[in-house]
């Protein structure tokens, strides 16, 4: 039951338009209007029947018959439209109507556009007719004076004249337009017809509308808001647009104007437009009978170039005999063609993709050339060249074949390098290492000044280049160390037993923490990675970036100064082998400091009083 409900209550395959007039046939004689419709239906529907406004300037309905008999189903809508029920097929509809006595002019409106007008209507003259014959949404029937006849009185009120407002938008790109627009500003309920005059060469481009003589006709329903067609226009030098003297419209004119053109406008002055508007359109508002001239014409190019390079990244990763470079470009073009991008020697062009596709593109000896459409895109070059891992390693010489901004350039370091100097562009990396060392060379000759430890300034040199490899607070703690051993050496003995006692604790809590931190240090350096504090530009010990902001058409020059590891491995080695046997001659002072006085001193012992006399 619900699908035969669902099937019941769907809608009709032709809808909306389930209903059509193929013919009409107008007949106006004595005041008497007679309107004979062939209407066809596919299914049970109801048209609305020709409409006018009943008063002196239109007609009133009196009967409609249907195939010849007096129609059972009539209704009239909120908004005065007459409709008529039909059953589904072809039907002959008779509306007889009256006409005003007197009335000059008789607006008939075709809610339903018929395929085919006839009138008969001797002494009055017919507007909205088209070409074929058919008829657009309204007909205007008006009489014609008779010679010498005086006008019919008239008692009844005459209705507003129709008036409406005709905008024009010329848009000037690369193919020229102009958008116009009729809207109405009387009240509506009147059917109109108007004659609008077009441009120079304008070329209506909307079905529908008839032009003859240069004039479009536009047929305004009595419940028409508005009439809106497109249409071409030839680019020329000048464009002439003239409000008319007297019409039955005003005129608005909007420009908008591609970069292409240039136009001067003389005439009349343009209204005030906002400041803030991001697309300007001039706008007129002109008076009837002023006039408006368009000089247009197209600014000529200047000499520049047609490709920028946005963007460029090459970034290199040596391997142990070969070497991988990719270069990733950011371009924009104005127009189509080829960019040529010079690889240096022995590079061998793996890949070249375009906006993330790859494309089937060899090089030509050192030269790649590169298909470029206008607008922007995104090209990646891999290559690799047969260069074994050196000393000294170097970006490689890219001719990029424009200026460029906004350069990159990138080394991968292998994990087996000890990376000992970097150079290159200002805005990139800096091996911080050197520094520290100079800081510490100043730091191991101020410590070597204090008396009363055993280490000169060689051997704090060499203690601070070995804890340079952990944190600053290690180096610390074996500093403090030694420094407590020395002060023990020299006032231990003339602490209370409690300071003794807690002095020598905290000795040997501080000993065995300095020892693990100088393990820690050997662990580090034998094990560990070189810590050379690389930093700058987001750089780290295995990744180097450097940054140009401009170039002639080169990528930045940089260049890294690494050694393998082993190299590191066998100076930690060394310098371990040396603490080790410094270590041995630190503690044997440290004990003699420690013992002296004693290890221990118990809590009830009194230190000897002094012999007095009796």
């Amino acid at each position: 039951l619900r699908e035969l409900k669902q099937r019941l209550d769907a809608p009709a395959a032709c809808e909306p338009q389930c209903a059509s007039l193929a013919r009409a046939a107008i007949e106006l004689r004595d005041d008497r209007l007679r309107l004979r419709l062939e209407a066809h239906a596919a299914v049970a529907t109801a048209i609305p029947l020709p409409q006018g406004a009943p008063d002196a300037e239109g007609f009133g309905v009196e009967g409609v018959l249907v195939e010849s008999r007096a129609a059972e189903s009539l209704r009239r809508a909120a908004d005065g439209a007459l409709w008529l029920a039909l059953a589904p097929g072809v039907h002959d509809v008779l509306v007889d109507a009256r006409v005003a006595p007197g009335a000059e002019r008789v607006e008939l409106g075709f809610p339903l556009r018929p395929g085919s007008v006839s009138v008969d209507a001797p002494g009055w003259s017919v507007e909205g007719l088209g070409a074929a014959g058919g008829a657009n949404a309204a007909l205007s029937l008006r009489r014609l004076a008779t010679p010498g006849a005086a006008p019919p009185p008239s008692l009844g009120a005459a209705p507003p004249p129709f008036f409406a407002r005709i905008e024009r938008t010329l848009q000037l790109d690369v193919a020229w337009r102009v958008e116009t627009r009729a809207v109405r500003l009387s009240a509506p309920g009147q059917a109109a017809v108007l004659d609008v005059p077009l441009l120079a060469g304008e070329a209506l481009a909307t079905e529908g509308i008839p032009v003859q003589d240069g004039r479009a006709r536009l047929s305004f329903a009595a419940d028409a808001r508005e009439v809106r067609w497109s249409s071409s226009l030839p680019p020329r030098d000048a464009i002439a647009l003239a409000a008319p003297e007297s019409a039955a419209w005003v005129e608005v004119w909007r420009l908008a104007v591609s970069p292409i053109w240039h136009v001067d406008a003389e005439g009349i002055p343009p209204i005030a437009v906002p400041e803030d508007d991001p697309a300007p359109i001039r706008a007129w508002h002109p008076w009837p009978g002023e006039r408006l001239a368009l000089r247009v014409r197209r600014p000529e190019g200047v000499g520049g170039a047609t490709l920028t390079i946005d963007a460029a990244t090459l970034t290199v990763t040596p391997g142990l005999r070969s070497r991988d470079a990719s270069l990733a470009l950011a371009l924009r073009s104005t127009q189509g063609g080829r960019h040529t991008v010079t690889l240096p020697d022995g590079a061998a062009l793996r890949a070249v993709a375009i906006d993330g596709l790859e494309q089937p593109i060899r090089g030509d000896g050192r030269e790649v050339s590169l298909p470029v459409r206008p607008g922007a895109q995104e090209i990646r070059l891999d290559w690799r060249s047969d260069e074994p891992l050196r000393w000294r390693i170097a970006t490689p010489d890219v001719a990029l074949g424009a200026p460029a901004v906004n350069l990159v350039a990138g080394i991968a370091m292998p994990e087996e390098r000890w990376i000992l100097a970097v150079a290159g562009p200002r805005l990139g990396p800096a091996v911080l290492f050197w520094s520290v060392l100079g800081v510490l060379a100043l730091v191991a000759f101020g410590l070597s000044r204090v008396p009363g430890v055993p280490l000169r300034f060689h051997h704090w040199l060499l203690l601070g280049l070995g804890l340079t490899q952990v944190p600053v607070w290690m180096g610390a703690v074996v500093a403090g160390w030694l420094f407590a051993l020395a002060w023990r050496r020299a006032h231990g003995a003339a602490l209370s037993p409690l300071a003794f006692d807690a002095a020598q604790a905290a000795l040997v809590a501080l000993t065995i923490a300095a020892i693990a931190m100088l393990f820690a240090a050997i662990r580090q350096g034998l094990l560990g990675a070189p810590e050379m504090q690389i930093a700058g530009n987001d750089s780290s010990a295995r990744m180097l970036w450097w940054y140009q902001d401009r170039s002639d058409g080169g990528v930045p020059a940089a260049r890294v100064v690494s050694v393998p590891l082993f190299v590191y491995r066998a100076a930690m080695l060394a310098w371990s082998l040396w603490l080790a046997f410094a270590l041995l001659r630190w503690l044997r002072w440290g004990w003699e400091g420690f013992a002296s006085g004693g290890l221990w001193r118990p809590l009830g012992s009194r230190r000897p009083a002094s012999q007095g006399k009796i």
